[in-house]
């Protein structure tokens, strides 16, 4: 089976991360900064790039947690996977 990787580093900001899905069961992602909120419902990441990563899904357990190497491995049934940019530099301003 060939594998086909897609490339866009002239938009990707140079702290990047990599989120594997196998099966929609098995999950591995790197390049992450912090966890703030994980349940069986939920995972919650931030990534070094300044964006949110939201897991959602049923039965989500974290396997393996390494924020200093960045490296996240969890298991579950995965329903959707959301990304939401960091917020701006206003907004950021708004609401500290």
């Amino acid at each position: 089976m060939q594998r086909n990787d897609l490339t866009t580093s002239d938009k990707l900001p140079s702290a990047g991360h990599r989120l594997e899905l196998d099966l929609g069961r098995n999950i591995t992602l790197t390049g992450v900064s912090a966890v703030p909120v994980f349940t069986d419902k939920e995972i919650s990441l931030r990534l070094k790039c300044g964006e949110t990563l939201n897991i959602t899904g049923q039965g989500l357990t974290v396997k393996n947690l390494d924020i200093e190497n960045g490296k996240l491995s969890a298991e579950g049934r995965v329903f959707s996977v959301k990304y939401s940019a960091a917020p701006s530099g206003f907004l950021k301003k708004l609401f500290r």
